[in-house]
Formats: C-alpha cells, sequence, structure tokens
C-alpha cells in the first residue's frame, strides 16, 4: 500500500510504497563482496571486509556484535544520501513504526521535519500532550533530554522523543526570535480520529465545516460518514480543513480528491529521467457541484498538499492560511529478511498543473496568518475568511 508521510515524532509523513527484498541469502560478508564487485568492478570493496576484520580483532571494546555492525553498515548507506527521509529501521524500530502508520502509538503528538538542518515541528496533533503543553508548528527543538539536536539526524531526533506512556521528555523550543523555552511533557497513548464534520449557520447560511486531521486507516470510513451528512444537508458550501495535517495513506487523500473530481489528473509522480506516472480520478464524484475553500497552513504537509493541491488546479479551490509545509518527495520502503526495513526516497510529486511543491511548498490564494494570540483567544481569522467567501 502506498502511503504519503511526513517523518513525525511518531514517523508519519512521506510518499511510500512496500517492496519486499528479493536477493538470494549470501553466506558471508566475503561473498557479499564478490557479488558488489562483480555489478561495480570499479570500486574497492575489500576495504569494507578490511574494515570489518579490524573492528573485530582490534578493538579495545571486542567482541562486538558483528549484527550490530552489519546494521550500522546499513544506517551508513542511508545516511550517506543527505536525505532525512530516506533511513534505515531496525526490526523493533520498523514494528513500532507499523503501529504508529495505523494511527495508534505512545508519543507526545508532534510530527517533526527537517529545515535548515534543524529539526522542526511541522505541527502538534489536535488534543495530545505536544498540543497541550503548548507546542506550535514551525517551533525548532534545541535540545530533547538536554541533549543539542544540532546534526542529529531526523530519525534520531524521534526515537528520543517517542517512549512509552506516563514517561516524560524535556524539549528546549526556539520559536521566531523568542528566547528557547523548556518544556516538559507528558508522553501518553495516541489515538487519532481523523476525521470530523458539523455544520455550521452563517448569516442564515448552512455550511459544512470538514477537519482532517491525518490520513489513517480509518480514514475512508470516516470521510464517507462525513459525505453522506453533507448530502443529506445539502450545504450552501463546504470548508476542508487541512491545517496540521501531516500526511498519511496517499490512498486516502487520492479517494478523497475523487469524491470532488469528476476526471482528470490528481497527482503526478516524477521518478527523473522523464519518468512520470499520473494519478487519474475515476467516475463518480458526489461533492463536484459543492463550492468549496480548503485552509492550510505550515503543518499542512505531504498527502494533505496533494489533495489541497489538486482541489486548487483542478477545481479553483481558494486555498486561506499559510505556505504549506513542502514534503514532496515520495518514498518506497523495502522490507528485508531480519524483520528491519529501509525506507528510500524514490521520486518527487507534482500537483496537477505540474509544479513541485518539495521544500516549498503551496502558497495560499490569501496568506491570513494565525497568531499564538489568535489560538489563545479562540480567534480563527482563516475560518472566518473562508466562510465570508461562501456566504457571498
Amino acid at each position: 500500500m502506498t502511503l504519503a508521510l511526513v517523518v513525525l515524532v511518531f514517523f508519519m509523513g512521506a510518499l511510500f510504497g512496500t517492496t519486499t527484498t528479493s536477493s538470494p541469502a549470501v553466506a558471508s560478508l566475503g561473498e557479499a563482496i564478490k557479488r558488489l564487485l562483480v555489478k561495480h568492478p570499479e570500486l574497492d570493496f575489500s576495504q569494507l571486509e578490511t574494515t570489518w576484520d579490524f573492528v573485530q580483532t582490534k578493538y579495545v571494546g571486542r567482541p562486538v556484535e558483528q549484527e550490530k555492525i552489519l546494521r550500522g553498515a546499513l544506517r551508513g548507506i542511508l545516511e550517506s544520501l543527505g536525505d532525512p527521509y530516506s533511513f534505515y529501521l531496525s526490526p523493533e524500530e520498523a514494528r513500532s513504526f507499523e503501529e504508529e502508520i495505523n494511527g495508534k502509538f505512545e508519543g507526545i503528538g508532534a510530527e517533526l521535519g527537517l529545515k535548515d538542518n534543524q529539526v522542526v515541528v511541522i505541527a502538534p496533533l489536535a488534543d495530545t500532550p505536544a498540543e497541550r503543553a503548548g507546542v506550535r508548528s514551525g517551533d525548532v527543538i534545541v535540545a530533547i533530554d538536554s541533549d543539542s539536536t544540532e546534526g542529529m539526524t531526523l530519525e534520531q531526533a524521534v526515537l528520543k522523543i517517542r517512549g512509552p506512556a506516563g514517561t516524560s521528555v524535556e524539549l528546549v523550543i526556539q520559536r521566531r526570535n523568542d528566547q528557547p523555552q523548556t518544556m516538559t511533557i507528558q508522553r501518553a497513548r495516541i489515538r487519532l480520529k481523523s476525521v470530523t464534520s458539523e455544520f455550521r449557520v452563517i448569516n442564515g447560511v448552512t455550511l459544512a465545516v470538514v477537519k482532517v486531521a491525518s490520513f489513517t486507516p480509518t480514514t475512508d470510513d470516516e470521510f464517507d460518514q462525513a459525505v453522506q451528512s453533507i448530502l443529506v444537508r445539502q450545504p450552501h458550501g463546504l470548508v476542508l480543513d487541512l491545517r496540521n495535517n501531516p500526511g498519511g495513506f496517499l490512498e486516502s487523500a487520492v479517494a478523497m480528491a475523487d469524491v470532488w473530481l469528476t476526471d482528470g489528473t490528481i497527482v503526478i509522480e516524477d521518478f527523473g529521467g522523464q519518468q512520470r506516472r499520473t494519478t487519474e480520478a475515476t467516475d463518480g464524484a458526489p461533492l463536484s457541484s459543492f463550492r468549496g475553500v480548503v485552509l492550510m497552513n505550515g503543518g499542512t504537509a505531504s498527502a494533505a498538499e496533494i489533495l489541497a493541491g489538486a482541489l486548487h488546479d483542478r477545481l479553483n479551490f481558494r486555498l486561506i492560511g499559510e505556505r504549506s509545509f513542502g514534503k514532496g518527495s515520495v518514498q518506497e520502503i523495502q522490507d528485508l529478511r531480519d524483520g528491519s526495513t529501509i525506507k528510500l526516497t524514490v521520486a518527487k510529486w507534482l500537483t496537477p498543473s505540474g509544479a513541485s511543491i518539495d521544500g516549498v511548498g503551496i502558497q495560499p490564494d490569501e496568506n491570513i496568518p494565525r497568531t499564538d494570540e489568535d489560538i489563545e483567544l479562540g480567534r480563527d481569522p482563516q475560518l472566518n475568511r473562508a466562510f465570508e467567501l461562501l456566504t457571498k
């Protein structure tokens, strides 16, 4: 199954599909090197064997567990790419990852990303310890439990923040040009409800507000319930709230776009070298006749950006709020025999108009910030503007 994720405190966020390793097992390091030499005779793989043997025979802390060295080598291969979304997961980490992408995990409930080599909060999830502690989208995490995050990989930061429910983690947060602040946050068991909806009567006009927090295995069913309510109530228009949505299952985002689009392109994947794959809308679009506005911010990422881009490019839905995060790369996961996994960036995704958002995000049609003061006082100028547009 293909996913659209952004690596978070529970590892959500990048597009990826799952494959299994097909190479035959090898009996020794020497045999593996011989096979590599056949494929790449120009490289000196003997350095690998020399290093392996040198550690085993000379390291002061020997004996060193050989499996530990092997996994370290695998991590090193992925880290050498300099891509925060390509990494190796041990069997234990892979099992935890599987739980997390299915919407159940223990942590603080905040998505993380790397920007300018800094660990940043993409978004806190609704009604989680991170949100209740006051963590905000765009916060830079300077330290975790007194350890500086300078030079940390995204995976390392995630693993340090994640932990059993009931335990605590201390974060030093830098927000814009403010003084760093320390937050002690108690971890909890996080269970996500993906879709919520409500109806508002504004100036005598009924509007639907659909909030999509993430794209999980339950999103399709939850969204279908919201669609049925909309079809019964027949509102004048609807607001699709994708703020602080880190992404998730790509199929769910595509299926959601398909509810509005009768035909044509939803998303394009660019694999380089003129290789592209286009996902098209299918027959049937029960919400195609409804006017809509999309709310977005810096925590809108990956699959959520795919959906926002498709509705904007194809149906001219107005985008209200702030520039999205810019997670536009596609990952593929390969499962290894011992239960570990490799996650590798294999492509970039483009909006239907052919625009790449990786690293730059999607610019809203109307840039309307929602400040910390707005949040504290319960004000929502972005939602209010959407209401104005839909009641004109």
